[in-house]
Parts: structure tokens; C-alpha cells; sequence
């Protein structure tokens, strides 16, 4: 307070402080929102993130999007993907929210689909059944033949074999290319077989072999037939499918099981078949025993001494082999694989380790006979001799000939 010495002029300023004024405050800052994707962006964003690999994104925005709103795309696109991430007890249960929220959804059947899939997958073969029976229920026709196919091997899997035959018949049925079909019928067979109903596993095998063209899976079918017969107890008719193999696929797997069926049961077999069927199945000694007791019957049989020379080949005795190929040479030019045995015994030389006798056998043979059909093939292997030896120069001549000749 001011004394009374010294009143206050009210025109002059006081010696008390003039008050700064305070900065105006600056307003709280108000945090952005970030935009919620419309949910067809976060749809485009989930399937790229499907494509991409990266699965959990992807189930993050159907979820996402299952929060805002009902979607059935985004419902069972989430079970596929969680099925694609190997997250099963989840995708069951998305499955299964699918079918009870989306009853109507024109994709209820891809539902039950894909539970059958994950039941199929963790061998629960009731369950399988039954949502793959409910998946046909709604879509009889579209991929019917894999889902009856996946009943059958479940049906199978639990001892059902009836089931299965019905399923695997339906599934054969309704195949669209023979590869499946073949296959398929060739499942049915074997149920029937074990259901022990021969003659309706021999029906399937037949239809096989009235449209089946390869010959290694053609040989295979035919075991299994005559198998089958045999085992119906119509043993004849069994060795005689046997009989028929080994004369037509000789050089199969298969035909050296039939021959062993056929020899321990005493059928005779002719001998050159039999000796075919052991070389092919690199059971030299026997081939060739086989195909000395053909010599010894035959008066025709130059072929089973070129054979006879594979065999020792096989069996890698060289010098055994050239003798027999130069009998066919010498003594038999009526022989169908005389010209073979020109190669075979250039092949056989070449392998003991003598190049300059294989390159001789071929020059003499290629200019004796240049006509023949495999003459050009002869020169052809020369070259091929020289260029593994490395003799780069003389395999240049070799095709030289060859380019200009033929």
C-alpha cells in the first residue's frame, strides 16, 4: 500500500509489475481415424493375401469382416483358408458356423465339401462319409466320381466293403476320362476280390483291357485277372491269362511272376517265351537254359542264340557272348534279329573294353549290307563310341559317313 507521502497518481503507472499475458494454449491435437476398407477392398485385400501365401492376413480380414457384417463369402472363405493354413479344429468349426448361419448360401455344399476333406485328412472315416454324402446330396453331378471315390476308400478304410463297391461303381460310372476310370475299376476289382465275388471282379478287369493301351498297366491288368481266376478256383483259366502275358509282355515284371506261377504248377510253357520272360527279368542263367532246350527242339532257332547272347552279356561274361552272337552271323542269316546281333556283338566288344573290334564289327557290317535297315544305326553307335573314348576326330567321320550315306 502506498503511504501518504506519496498518494497515488492515478495517471502515472505504478511500480507494480504489468502482467504478461499467458500464450494462448494450443488445442489438444485430435488423432486421425484411420478409414475402416470398404468390405469389398477388404475382400480384394484377403484374396491377394490368399494368393500370396500369407494366410493369416488373409483370415485377420474375414474375420474382420465377419465382425462388421453377416458375409457368406467371407464366412467360407475364412474355413477354406484356415483349412489351406493346416488350422483344422478351426476351420470345423468355421465350416460348421457356414452351414447353420448360411443354409441358403449357394456355396452350402462347397461346406460340406471341405469338412469331408479335413475328416478324409485326419482319418475320420465316419465323418468323412457322411459330410461328403451331404455334399452329394446337394451337387449329385459336380466332381461326383472323386467324392464316391473318397467314399469308397473311406468305406474301405473301416472294413465296409459293400459301401465301398457301391461307392467305387458309382465313381466309376460317373468318371470322364479313362485314366480315372481305369483306376477305379481296377479298385472295384479288388473289393470284390476280397469280398471273394470273383466273377464281378473279373467283369471290371475285362472292361480294363477293352479300352487300356499301355502295355506295362495292360500286363498288369492281365495278372490280376488270371490271379483272380485262379483263386475262384477256375485254375486253367487262370494259367492260360498267364500264358497269354508271357507271350505278349514278355519284357514285364509281371509276366516273370506268371511264369513262376506256371512252373511251380507244372504248365508247360514254351521255351523261348520262358527264356524271353527270364532275360527280361535279368535272370540270365535261367534264360539261357531255357533257351538251350529251345535250341535243342527247334531247328529254327537262330533268335534264341542272339538272346543267349544277351544274356551272357547280362551276366557280363563277355567272351561267352561274341561266340554266340557270331553263331548267329555265321549260321543263321534267316534269323529276324540277325542284323541285331551285328550291334549286340559291337555293343559286346565295345563293353569288354575293345573299341577298335566294335568299330570293325560295325565298318564291316555297314559295308556289307548298307541297305539294311540298321546300318545307319550302326554308324551312329561307332560315333557315339568315340565320342565317350573322346576320339572326337574319327566320331566326326563316323557321322560324316552317316550324313552323307543315309
Amino acid at each position: 500500500a502506498a503511504s501518504s507521502d506519496h498518494p497515488i497518481d492515478p495517471l502515472r503507472p505504478t511500480d507494480t509489475a504489468t502482467p504478461v499475458p499467458s500464450p494462448t494454449p494450443s488445442p489438444t491435437a485430435t488423432p486421425i481415424p484411420t478409414a475402416t476398407p470398404k468390405p469389398e477392398v477388404r475382400l480384394v485385400q484377403a484374396a491377394q493375401a490368399v494368393h500370396d501365401g500369407d494366410y493369416d492376413t488373409a483370415i485377420q480380414h474375414y474375420q474382420a469382416l465377419l465382425g462388421l457384417s453377416r458375409s457368406d463369402t467371407a464366412a467360407i472363405e475364412l474355413a477354406i483358408t484356415q483349412r489351406r493354413a493346416g488350422y483344422d479344429n478351426e476351420a470345423i468349426a468355421a465350416y460348421e458356423r457356414f452351414i447353420e448361419q448360411y443354409a441358403q448360401s449357394e456355396r452350402l455344399a462347397e461346406a460340406w465339401f471341405g469338412l469331408g476333406e479335413i475328416y478324409f485328412a485326419q482319418e475320420n472315416w465316419p465323418k468323412a462319409i457322411e459330410t461328403y454324402r451331404k455334399y452329394l446330396d446337394l451337387r449329385p453331378n459336380l466332381i461326383a466320381s472323386y467324392v464316391q471315390q473318397r467314399i469308397g476308400d473311406a468305406a474301405t478304410q473301416q472294413g465296409n466293403l459293400d459301401e465301398a463297391a457301391v461307392a467305387y461303381e458309382a465313381a466309376a460310372n460317373s468318371a470322364t476320362n479313362a485314366s480315372d476310370m481305369a483306376g477305379l475299376r481296377e479298385k472295384l476289382a479288388l473289393t470284390y476280390r476280397l469280398l471273394k465275388n470273383y466273377e464281378a471282379a473279373l467283369t471290371q478287369y475285362d472292361q480294363i483291357l477293352s479300352f487300356a493301351q499301355q502295355p506295362a498297366y495292360r500286363a498288369q491288368v492281365l495278372y490280376q485277372s488270371g490271379q483272380t481266376l485262379i483263386d475262384s478256383g477256375n485254375t486253367d483259366a487262370g494259367y492260360k491269362r498267364f500264358v497269354d502275358l508271357i507271350n505278349t509282355y514278355p519284357d514285364r515284371n509281371d509276366a516273370y511272376q506268371a511264369l513262376l506261377t506256371l512252373v511251380n504248377a507244372s504248365v508247360e510253357v514254351n521255351e523261348f517265351q520262358r527264356g524271353l520272360v527270364d532275360y527280361y527279368a535279368k535272370q540270365y542263367d535261367a534264360a539261357i537254359a531255357a533257351f538251350e532246350r529251345f535250341i535243342d527242339a527247334q531247328a529254327d532257332h537262330g533268335n534264341a542264340h542272339y538272346y543267349i547272347g544277351l544274356s551272357y552279356q547280362g551276366a557280363g561274361n563277355i567272351k561267352a557272348a561274341l561266340k554266340a552272337l557270331d553263331e548267329v552271323i555265321a549260321q543263321h542269316p534267316e534269323a529276324s534279329r540277325w542284323s541285331d546281333a551285328w550291334l549286340a556283338k559291337a555293343e559286346a566288344q565295345w563293353t569288354g573294353g575293345d573299341l577298335e573290334g566294335a568299330l570293325k564289327t560295325i565298318t564291316t557290317f555297314a559295308t556289307k549290307y548298307p541297305t539294311d535297315t540298321l546300318a545307319a544305326t550302326a554308324l551312329w553307335n561307332a560315333a557315339g563310341y568315340l565320342e565317350r573314348d573322346g576320339d572326337y576326330k574319327r566320331a566326326i567321320d563316323f557321322n560324316l559317313q552317316l550324313q552323307a550315306k543315309y
